[in-house]
């Protein structure tokens, strides 16, 4: 049978014979070439020769993901043509005879003719028209000849612009390195998918016709990053990135290389790389000096390509611009990327129809020893998770409610670094009070280089804020454990979690300073043993590059406080004789550790479990001061309380005045707001009614002792 001469469309050769073999209507097929890709005459087609930038995706890959090297290898052509024809050679029995299934000339000739070949507006156009030609085509040869079947089919292939397999892949999202055309194997006939673990084959990645117009840009792909490590765009914050945006890794699984791969070429070559690797690769930071000396478009589009395959784990890559295209070959275990020339579809010496067949069978041998390596032993590499790495990972799924509590509460205490988000569930905002893009550092008296630790995700913790009250400084925020692992269960709001706690925030060196100052008052009244205060997380400080300074104190959440329940109750509430009681015991020891309130107001006293509660606090200490020291300090009760001049003593003054504050706090609440009266140190009105004997109300006793005096 003659061979078309190279200015013959393929598909107007003319038959040979009237019944040609089938055997000789592969061979005619093998040599299929499809047509010249045009743009619209008309206009509207796209001039642009960009592609998409590397993505969170491909930047979060672990190093042993990444592209590391790229090595032109011509012989990828020849060898997928020469496995085309030894499959055809070595089919066992006599091939089918051809139906409506099989690719002929007048099936290929109506393909084409209804195909959009002159109106390629965009990328997506070269990708529909291989759909509808060479695709269609060769899953028919492909899978008859591969798979060995009795009539013409495609078998478990199937060539798709999307993915077919619905299957999840752990941590992976389907818009994640979306590739533009998949060779898919598909479940036939109710049967198990033979390849189930590798469900597409080859991922395609199209470009439009100004990468085949301006040949350069392909040519620049193949040759500009051969005799150099490739530049992998990794995350711009660098050893920052765990903190700035806690994404952890890509963690896609991978699998074996074949050890039978159907290029020999390949496997020669990749052999004598092995042990013949370059040097380190060019630092992948966007702020390195030689990272930008490469070309984008050309950098950016095999490290789009790349990631394509890693996501699906597949070997085979085509780059296709409908006119040119490149073939490429992954190379896993040695991060190497196998390019050919740049293919002319329609040149003189190609045949593009045994090409792509060749290319289809070669995918479907690797797939299938793949697979075979991967019953005899499973590569560490095959379980890597997407995300937080496992060994920095906090497995609460099987915990109880009090024991996450604990461990989270844990975390909080003793992590050095902390960073503050608002809370994706409340309402928005348009003021945050904390600086949401910075990292905030704990301070630790005395020990500054105890906090000097690896910024990672397991040495930073979060505050996810709610909206802010009091003055916009004062917030309530849950706290976020990176690496956290929660059950279903865990995450319905019946479980209740005790994650909340209060965020006090300040960014001008006097409120810096106000609350580091308040913050060393609660740490000593801590370890003074007073409990009715709120436990303490931590203070935190930080500053950005421009020196602007912020800091954060991080307290228990203890509940309402008598101010706010008076907003929700629209009048006072009056407080139970209790609940006096455990206020005046409670700034009693404050006293005995040597410190007063100094600003005791509504705010200051707590309510944990509502207006009712006996679990009550006194927090805002920002006022607070030491008094005069003495080394016995005297009981209350003995302390002469009289309201006179006649006091001297600094000390006894300064705790009167904490004294009376709570006493007009409990006044004010106890009496009928229309017929209260403002009480005075001059009062004769005591609201505290007499103590039993052994459960005194030691503010009452003395404002009585005070009144009887003479």
């Amino acid at each position: 049978m003659p061979v078309p001469q190279p200015s013959q469309s393929e598909y107007e050769a003319s038959e040979v014979s009237s019944s040609p073999s089938a055997y000789d209507l592969v061979q005619d097929f093998f040599r299929y070439k499809p047509p010249v890709l045009k743009a619209p005459v008309v206009g509207g087609h796209t001039d642009s020769v960009g592609t998409r930038v590397p993505g969170p995706f491909d930047k979060h890959f672990p190093d042993v993901l990444r592209l590391k090297r790229v090595v032109k290898l011509p012989s990828i052509v020849s060898d997928l043509a020469d496995l085309a024809q030894r499959t055809l050679d070595s089919y066992q029995g006599e091939l089918p005879p051809t139906d409506d299934n099989f690719p002929s000339k007048k099936i290929r000739s109506r393909h084409i003719q209804y195909s959009a070949k002159d109106e390629i507006y965009r990328e997506e156009g070269v990708g529909g028209f291989y759909n509808a030609t060479t695709a269609k085509f060769c899953e028919v040869v492909a899978g008859t000849l591969a798979f060995n079947l009795p009539k013409w089919s495609r078998g478990n292939l199937l060539w798709a612009l999307s993915e077919i397999s619905k299957a999840k892949k752990d941590g992976l999202k389907r818009n994640q390195a979306v590739a533009d055309g998949f060779l898919n194997v598909v479940a036939t006939g109710g049967a198990e998918n033979p390849l189930q673990d590798f469900p597409v084959l080859i991922p395609y990645e199209f470009k439009n016709l100004n990468f085949a117009r301006r040949g350069t840009v392909l040519g620049t792909v193949v040759d500009r990053f051969l005799h150099e490590g490739f530049p992998w765009e990794g995350c711009e914050f660098g050893e920052e990135c765990s903190i700035a945006h806690d994404v952890g890794i890509t963690g896609c699984r991978m699998g074996h290389d074949a050890e039978d791969h159907p290029c020999p070429s390949f496997r020669t070559a990749r052999t004598a790389r092995a042990t013949q690797l370059d040097g380190p690769t060019p630092d992948a930071s966007n702020h390195s000096s030689s990272f930008e000396t490469f070309p984008k478009t050309p950098r950016h589009i095999l490290q789009q390509a790349w990631s394509e395959a890693v996501r699906h784990d597949a070997t085979f890559i085509v780059i296709d611009a409908g006119n040119l295209e490149i073939i490429c070959i992954r190379d896993r275990k040695n991060q190497t990327l196998y390019v050919s020339n740049v293919i002319d579809t329609s040149g003189a010496d190609v045949q593009y129809g045994k090409l792509h067949t060749g290319l289809y069978i070669a995918a479907i041998r690797d797939a299938e020893d793949r697979a075979r390596l991967l019953k005899v032993s499973t590569p560490a590499t095959w379980v890597m998770k997407f995300g937080i790495p496992v060994e920095k990972q906090i497995d609460f799924t099987k915990k109880s409610r009090e024991t996450v509590c604990q461990m989270l509460w844990h975390e909080a205490f003793t992590r050095p670094y902390l960073k503050i988000l608002p809370d994706p569930k409340a309402a928005p905002v348009n003021y945050h009070p904390y600086m949401k893009d910075r990292l905030y550092l704990r301070y630790v008296p005395g020990e500054p280089s105890k906090i000097l630790t690896v910024r990672d995700t397991n040495t930073f913790f979060r505050l996810l804020a709610n909206s802010s009250f009091d003055g916009h400084l004062i917030c309530r925020a849950d706290i976020d454990i990176p690496g956290a692992i929660f059950s279903d269960h865990q995450k319905r709001k019946d479980f209740k979690l005790n994650k909340t706690v209060v965020l006090k925030n300040a960014s001008r060196p006097h409120e810096i300073a106000r609350l580091e100052k308040e913050y060393h008052v609660y740490r000593k009244l801590r370890d003074a043993g007073i409990t009715a205060i709120p436990k303490v997380f931590g203070f935190f400080t930080g500053s950005d590059k421009d020196g602007y300074s912020f800091a954060a104190l991080v307290l228990e959440d203890v509940g309402r406080s008598l101010e706010q329940l008076e907003k929700d109750m629209k009048g006072r509430v009056p407080l139970s004789k209790q609940q006096r009681i455990l206020f005046e015991t409670a700034l009693h020891d404050i006293h005995k550790a040597n410190f007063v309130h100094g600003n005791l107001t509504s705010k200051s006293l707590m309510f944990r479990n509502g207006r009712d509660s006996e679990d009550v606090s006194i927090l805002g200490f920002a006022d607070a001061e030491p008094l005069p020291h003495l080394l016995v300090p005297p009981r209350l009760e003995r302390v002469d309380t009289r309201f006179s001049p006649a006091i001297t003593s600094q000390r006894e003054a300064m705790i009167r005045r904490d004294l009376f504050a709570l006493l007009q706090l409990c006044t004010n609440s106890q009496v009928n707001p229309r017929k209260r009266k403002a009480v005075e140190p001059e009062s004769d009105v005591c609201p505290f009614p007499p103590a039993k004997k052994g459960a005194g109300s030691r503010v009452g006793e003395g404002f009585q002792r005070a009144q009887s005096a003479p």
